[in-house]
């Protein structure tokens, strides 16, 4: 799972965004069908990010959990099901950057000008989101044609994302099955 996270996050890095983080619901790292997500604030746990610069902030690491804000791009478009492109200025991201003043802190030190909050899909489920952001190391905001390639990227990834989710669930019930798995350490998985 992490790997197809990485991989959508150096295809992106730094030819498309100079920020990539793309964050799952939990239960797609047990391999479980997360359920469907409702308006509200909603829990994430980072797969991947990806920074062109190492002066870019400081974001959680992969592995941890953030709480996306009801106002958020992210929590919105895993309710709708639809990527949003913005700009700092935006109505909505002020107001989100308002309810949120760690994210608002982070987006001050990078520099974030611009940004796409695409939601990760695959087979009618939703799995998680990604964001793509722009900060002053690239001064060209985001335009809908990089709304086009970032919403194709992600869903190539999103089918990717979505088979290793099901690998680990069979993987889970082999493992559960089988005595000689998981008492030798060969996988991760534990009954």
């Amino acid at each position: 799972m992490t790997g197809t996270a990485q991989e959508l996050a150096e295809v992106a890095v730094p030819r498309l965004a100079d920020i990539v983080s793309v964050d799952l619901l939990d239960p797609v790292f047990h391999g479980r069908l997360p359920g469907p997500v409702s308006s509200g604030s909603v829990q994430l746990r980072r797969a991947e990010y990806m920074a062109a610069s190492p002066t870019s902030g400081k974001y959680s690491a992969p592995a941890e959990t953030s709480n996306h804000v009801t106002s958020s791009p992210i929590a919105r478009c895993l309710t709708t099901g639809r990527a949003e492109l913005h700009h700092i200025t935006d109505p909505e991201v002020l107001r989100w950057l308002a309810d949120d003043p760690d994210q608002a802190a982070q987006f001050r030190a990078s520099g974030v000008h611009s940004l796409i909050a695409a939601p990760i899909r695959a087979r009618n489920i939703t799995l998680g989101a990604a964001l793509f952001l722009r900060c002053t190391r690239n001064s060209e905001p985001f335009t809908l044609d990089d709304l086009a390639v970032t919403e194709d990227l992600v869903a190539r990834a999103a089918v990717c994302l979505d088979n290793a989710r099901r690998f680990t669930r069979e993987r889970g019930i082999a493992c559960r099955s089988s005595a000689t798995c998981c008492p030798k350490a060969q996988c991760r998985i534990r009954p």
